[in-house]
Protein backbone atom coordinates (compact mmCIF):
# COMPACT_ATOMS: atom_id res chain seq x y z
CA UNK A 1 0.00 0.00 0.00
CA UNK A 2 1.37 3.69 -1.03
CA UNK A 3 2.16 5.84 1.98
CA UNK A 4 -1.23 8.28 1.14
CA UNK A 5 0.44 11.17 3.75
CA UNK A 6 3.81 10.96 1.97
CA UNK A 7 2.12 11.76 -1.07
CA UNK A 8 0.05 14.24 -0.16
CA UNK A 9 2.89 16.10 1.60
CA UNK A 10 4.37 16.12 -1.80
CA UNK A 11 2.17 17.03 -3.56
CA UNK A 12 0.88 19.91 -0.97
CA UNK A 13 4.56 21.37 -1.95
CA UNK A 14 4.58 21.45 -5.55
CA UNK A 15 0.82 21.91 -6.73
CA UNK A 16 2.02 20.47 -10.17
CA UNK A 17 3.87 17.14 -9.27
CA UNK A 18 2.48 14.30 -10.53
CA UNK A 19 1.63 10.72 -8.59
CA UNK A 20 2.21 7.35 -9.80
CA UNK A 21 -1.91 6.66 -8.86
CA UNK A 22 -2.31 10.40 -11.35
CA UNK A 23 -0.16 8.64 -14.16
CA UNK A 24 -1.90 5.32 -13.86
CA UNK A 25 -5.34 6.86 -13.78
CA UNK A 26 -4.46 8.37 -17.33
CA UNK A 27 -6.58 7.26 -20.65
CA UNK A 28 -4.66 5.09 -22.64
CA UNK A 29 -4.47 5.59 -26.92
CA UNK A 30 -6.95 2.89 -28.42
CA UNK A 31 -4.18 1.51 -30.47
CA UNK A 32 -2.50 -0.15 -26.93
CA UNK A 33 1.15 0.95 -27.91
CA UNK A 34 3.34 3.75 -26.94
CA UNK A 35 2.47 6.88 -29.15
CA UNK A 36 4.51 10.33 -29.27
CA UNK A 37 1.95 12.01 -26.94
CA UNK A 38 3.04 9.62 -24.16
CA UNK A 39 7.09 10.68 -24.86
CA UNK A 40 6.41 14.13 -22.09
CA UNK A 41 5.64 11.16 -19.06
CA UNK A 42 8.29 8.65 -19.90
CA UNK A 43 11.05 11.83 -19.95
CA UNK A 44 9.86 13.00 -16.93
CA UNK A 45 9.87 9.60 -15.09
CA UNK A 46 13.35 9.01 -16.27
CA UNK A 47 14.48 12.82 -15.03
CA UNK A 48 12.91 12.87 -12.43
CA UNK A 49 11.31 16.41 -12.57
CA UNK A 50 8.60 17.74 -15.63
CA UNK A 51 9.81 20.64 -17.74
CA UNK A 52 7.45 23.11 -16.26
CA UNK A 53 9.25 22.18 -12.47
CA UNK A 54 12.60 22.16 -14.18
CA UNK A 55 11.33 25.90 -15.97
CA UNK A 56 10.01 27.25 -12.85
CA UNK A 57 13.77 25.83 -10.41
CA UNK A 58 15.72 27.51 -13.37
CA UNK A 59 13.56 30.96 -13.58
CA UNK A 60 13.99 31.26 -9.51
CA UNK A 61 17.23 30.44 -9.66
CA UNK A 62 18.52 32.70 -12.60
CA UNK A 63 16.35 35.53 -10.18
CA UNK A 64 18.23 34.71 -7.27
CA UNK A 65 21.85 34.53 -8.72
CA UNK A 66 21.05 37.87 -11.40
CA UNK A 67 22.38 40.45 -8.35
CA UNK A 68 25.95 37.94 -7.88
CA UNK A 69 26.29 38.23 -11.58
CA UNK A 70 26.00 42.20 -11.59
CA UNK A 71 28.30 42.87 -8.87
CA UNK A 72 31.81 43.44 -10.32
CA UNK A 73 34.64 41.19 -9.73
CA UNK A 74 36.62 41.95 -6.89
CA UNK A 75 40.43 43.69 -7.39
CA UNK A 76 42.21 40.76 -5.87
CA UNK A 77 40.16 38.06 -8.60
CA UNK A 78 41.21 40.86 -11.34
CA UNK A 79 44.94 41.28 -10.45
CA UNK A 80 45.04 37.34 -10.23
CA UNK A 81 43.60 36.87 -13.27
CA UNK A 82 46.27 39.70 -14.95
CA UNK A 83 48.93 37.97 -13.49
CA UNK A 84 48.06 34.16 -15.20
CA UNK A 85 47.45 36.24 -18.34
CA UNK A 86 51.01 37.46 -18.39
CA UNK A 87 52.38 34.23 -17.11
CA UNK A 88 50.62 32.81 -20.51
CA UNK A 89 52.06 35.48 -22.43
CA UNK A 90 55.39 34.86 -21.33
CA UNK A 91 55.77 31.31 -21.16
Amino acid sequence: MVDQGKEAGLRARDPHAETASDRSSAPENSSGDASASDQPDRARSRNGLSDQTRNRIAAQLRAMYDTVTQQPVPDRFAELIAQLDSADRKG
